[in-house]
């Protein structure tokens, strides 16, 4: 039996997002970190012929809550979110161009971080916290690199 050469892709960018996320930076620089994860789950809910469900995003969201520390439930909450309504829209987002994908990444990611956001702060009873918009924006200039790195890696030329 034959196993695809491809099958083992999406765990190994799912894993290595991961990493990303908990690699420690300068504190200037992790300001600018894009939310790696989110951005290889966009990517792999826009692939074609991929639809992700619920499942995948809820797991990888409870398991990047349990390395933050959040409150459980608050990172996978996000990601199903930004995952169904990328979901929702892939038919759209499929005429666009790299950079035009990639605002609407920047509006996904402005929805994860408002969900975010506003789970902290009732999760905290206390009032809402700042808005760190910085992720969005360098998640939507990395967002080209995240989907050539990966389409390269499936051996997709486009």
């Amino acid at each position: 039996m034959r196993v695809k050469p491809t099958l083992w892709i999406m765990p190994a960018s799912l894993f290595i997002a991961m990493v990303l996320a908990l690699w420690p930076l300068p504190d200037l620089l992790a300001l600018w970190r894009p939310d790696w994860v989110a951005l290889v789950l966009l990517y792999w809910a826009l692939a074609p012929g991929r639809g992700l469900g619920p499942v995948l995003p809820w797991s990888i969201g409870v398991l990047v809550d349990v390395q933050t520390g959040v409150h459980l439930g608050l990172h996978a909450l996000a990601f199903c979110l930004i995952v169904a309504l990328a979901e929702v829209m892939h038919r759209r987002l499929k005429v666009f161009s790299l950079w035009q994908t990639g605002m609407a990444v920047a509006v996904l990611l402005t929805v994860l971080r408002l969900v975010l956001c506003v789970g902290v702060a009732i999760g905290a009873h206390a009032g809402l916290p700042h808005l760190d918009l910085f992720p969005v924006l360098s998640g939507a200039l990395v967002w080209p690199l995240v989907v050539v790195l990966l389409r390269r890696a499936q051996g997709l030329s486009r």
